[in-house]
C-alpha cells in the first residue's frame, strides 16, 4: 500500500505536466510504473511537437504583424477622416490613394516642388518683355521719366528763369553741332554767335522770354504726368468701389447706382469738365478734380462686370458658406481676381488724362502761367510757330511719343495679362 501511494500519490509540480497522464490513474487500479527510457521517449516527441507547433505560431503572428503595419502604415499616408472616407477596405482603393504621398514621403521636399511651380507668378512679365510693342512702351516710357526726374539738373537753367538777351534761341547741342544741325543756326544766321553767347547751349532752345525749353519741357513733362496718374489713381478707386458695390450686392443697390452712371455719362465728359473749370478758379487741384469727374465711369463698368462674373464662383460661395463677411469676400476673394483688368484700364486711363490735361491747359483752362506743362507749352509755341516752328514741334513731339508709348505698353499688358493669348 505504501508503494502504490509513492507510485500514484506523487504531489502536484514536482514531475513535468506531461507526466500527468501517468498519475492520473485512479488509486484503485494496480499498474505497473514505466521505465525511464518510455518517460524519455514521450518527453521527446512531445518537445518535438511543441517546438513545431511554437514555429507556427511565430509565424503566424509574424504575418498578422506585418499585414498590421502595412494597413496602419496606408492609413497614415492617406490621411482619411474614418467618418468622411468610403471603400476603406478595399486595398486598391487605399493603394492608389498612398501613392502620391508615399512618393513625397520618399522624396526630399526641395526635390517634391515642381521647378515650374512659381513660374505663372513671372509668365506675364515674360510674355511683356518678349513683345516688341511692349519693350518698345517700357523703353520710351523709362526715358522720358528719367528725363523728367533729372533734366532740369543737366541743363543748369530754372524752369521759370526769364532772360531776355536769350529769346527766341534755336536749340543748340555741345556735340551734335559739329554734324551740320542743331547747332544754333536759323535761316542763315547764328544768334548765339551775334550777342555773344558762344558758351551757352539750350539743348532745345528758349521761348518769347528766354526761359530754357529744354528745362520747361522736362518740368511741364513731370507735371502732366503728376496731374495724370493722381487722377487715375482717384479714379481708380471711386471705380472700383462703385463698380463692386453695384455688381455684388445687385437688386435695387444696381438698379439705382447704374441710373446715376447713366445719367452722368449722358452728358460729354469734356463739357462736363470744362464748366468745372470755368466755374472755379485754374490750377493744379482743380484739374485733378475736373479729371475725376467722369473719367472713374468707365472703370465702374468694368469692375462691375467682372463682380457679376465672379461672384457665382466656387471659392466666392464657400467663403460665404464659411461665414466670410460682404467686405471680406469683396477685398479677399473677389478683387485679387480683377488685378489684370484694373492695370490694364488704369494704363489706358493715363494717356486718356494727359490729353485732357493738355486740351484744358492749350485753351486756357488748365495750369496757368507760368508753370509749365505739355498744354502750356503747346499752347504758348503755336502763337510763334510760323516764325520759331521748334517752340511747339518738340512740345508736340514729347506729347505724342507720351502718349504712343502708353498705348503700346497698355496693349502689350492687355495680351501678357490674358493667359488665352499669346504674343
Amino acid at each position: 500500500m505504501n508503494k502504490h501511494i509513492q507510485v500514484y500519490g506523487t504531489p502536484t509540480g514536482q514531475n513535468d505536466s506531461k507526466d500527468k497522464a501517468f498519475t492520473s490513474a485512479p488509486p484503485t487500479e494496480q499498474v505497473a510504473a514505466p521505465d525511464a527510457q518510455q518517460i524519455a521517449a514521450h518527453r521527446q516527441t512531445s518537445g518535438a511537437k511543441d517546438a513545431i507547433e511554437t514555429t507556427q505560431t511565430t509565424a503566424i503572428l509574424r504575418k498578422t504583424k506585418e499585414v498590421q503595419q502595412r494597413s496602419n502604415t496606408v492609413r497614415h499616408v492617406v490621411h482619411t477622416d474614418k467618418n468622411a472616407a468610403y471603400n476603406h477596405d478595399s486595398y486598391a482603393v487605399n493603394t492608389a490613394l498612398a501613392a502620391p504621398f508615399e512618393l513625397a514621403q520618399r522624396q526630399p521636399a526641395a526635390e517634391y516642388v515642381n521647378e515650374d511651380y512659381h513660374k505663372p507668378r513671372y509668365e506675364s512679365i515674360r510674355r511683356l518683355l518678349q513683345s516688341k510693342s511692349g519693350l518698345i512702351g517700357v523703353i520710351l516710357l523709362t526715358i522720358i521719366m528719367l528725363l523728367a526726374l533729372i533734366g532740369p539738373l543737366i541743363s543748369g537753367y530754372a524752369p521759370n528763369a526769364v532772360d531776355m538777351n536769350m529769346q527766341n534761341l534755336p536749340p543748340r547741342l555741345p556735340v551734335v553741332e559739329q554734324l551740320g544741325f542743331w547747332n544754333g543756326q536759323t535761316r542763315g544766321e547764328n544768334p548765339y554767335i551775334e550777342r555773344g553767347l558762344q558758351q551757352q547751349y539750350h539743348y532745345f532752345g528758349t521761348d518769347t522770354l528766354g526761359r530754357d525749353l529744354w528745362t520747361r519741357v522736362c518740368t511741364g513733362t513731370r507735371i502732366s504726368l503728376f496731374v495724370a496718374m493722381v487722377a487715375v489713381c482717384i479714379d481708380i478707386v471711386i471705380g472700383i468701389t462703385y463698380g463692386m458695390i453695384s455688381g455684388y450686392f445687385g437688386g435695387k443697390v444696381d438698379l439705382v447706382m447704374q441710373r446715376i452712371i447713366e445719367v452722368i455719362a449722358g452728358i460729354p465728359s469734356l463739357v462736363v469738365i470744362t464748366l468745372f473749370m470755368i466755374i472755379l478758379k485754374p490750377g493744379l487741384i482743380t484739374i485733378i478734380i475736373a479729371l475725376m469727374i467722369t473719367n472713374w465711369i468707365g472703370m465702374s463698368r468694368i469692375v462691375r462686370a467682372q463682380v457679376l462674373r465672379l461672384k457665382q464662383q466656387d471659392y466666392v460661395l464657400a467663403a460665404r458658406t464659411l461665414g466670410a463677411s460682404d467686405v471680406m469676400i469683396l477685398l479677399r476673394e473677389i478683387l485679387p481676381n480683377m488685378y489684370g483688368t484694373i492695370i490694364i484700364m488704369a494704363m489706358m486711363s493715363i494717356p486718356e488724362a494727359i490729353f485732357i490735361e493738355s486740351f484744358l491747359s492749350f485753351i486756357g483752362l488748365g495750369i496757368p502761367e507760368p508753370t509749365a506743362s505739355l498744354g502750356t507749352l503747346i499752347s504758348t509755341g503755336f502763337k510763334s510757330m510760323m516764325i520759331h516752328p521748334y517752340m511747339v514741334a518738340i512740345p508736340v513731339a514729347v506729347f505724342a511719343l507720351l502718349m504712343i508709348s502708353f498705348n503700346l505698353l497698355a496693349d502689350s499688358l492687355r495680351d501678357a495679362l490674358d493667359s488665352k493669348l499669346k504674343i
